[in-house]
């Protein structure tokens, strides 16, 4: 008997904790990106709120690339991969963060003018992206489980 996990990854398309932009016409941006693995596109639809949520539905493998989703070895819950593994310096989770995240140009000091000896600008993670991919996904998950023949297993 095989067990396959899959996880229903619930996007809210925003994090909690910051004000997202607003887009002419009044509407929020939300995030609803595609993302590829194994040459195969995955889009996470977002779910609105009030509305039934939508369940993006991928195997833990995709889960884990995409979001650092895993399987806690001793609880057997999902959890996000933020402890860097071996030989890492960094966790997944931030590896996969500091990749997908786009960069914006801010002011050393926010209140002062750009000044470039004393007040450069550097580029940092957006901070609404870096809510919405710590905070504004949920996680559910699924195992099923098949049995298998002798010639399926030998595929």
């Amino acid at each position: 008997m095989s067990t396959d996990v899959y996880v229903g990854v619930i996007n809210n398309g925003v994090g909690p904790n910051i004000p997202w932009p607003i887009r002419k016409g009044g509407r929020p941006i939300l995030m609803e990106p595609t993302w590829l693995y194994g040459g195969k596109p995955y889009t996470y639809i977002v779910s609105r709120p009030g509305d039934k949520p939508v369940f993006n539905i991928v195997p833990l493998e995709v889960a884990y690339f995409h979001w650092a989703v895993e399987l806690d070895p001793v609880s057997g819950e999902l959890r996000r991969s933020k402890w860097p593994k071996e030989d890492d310096e960094d966790s997944w989770f931030d590896n996969r963060l500091s990749g997908l995240c786009p960069k914006i140009e801010v002011l050393r000091y926010p209140e002062d003018t750009f000044d470039a000896t004393h007040n450069p600008r550097y580029r940092t993670n957006d901070p609404a992206f870096e809510d919405w991919y710590t905070n504004g996904v949920t996680f559910k998950m699924k195992k099923i489980s098949t049995r298998m023949t002798a010639e399926e297993f030998m595929r």
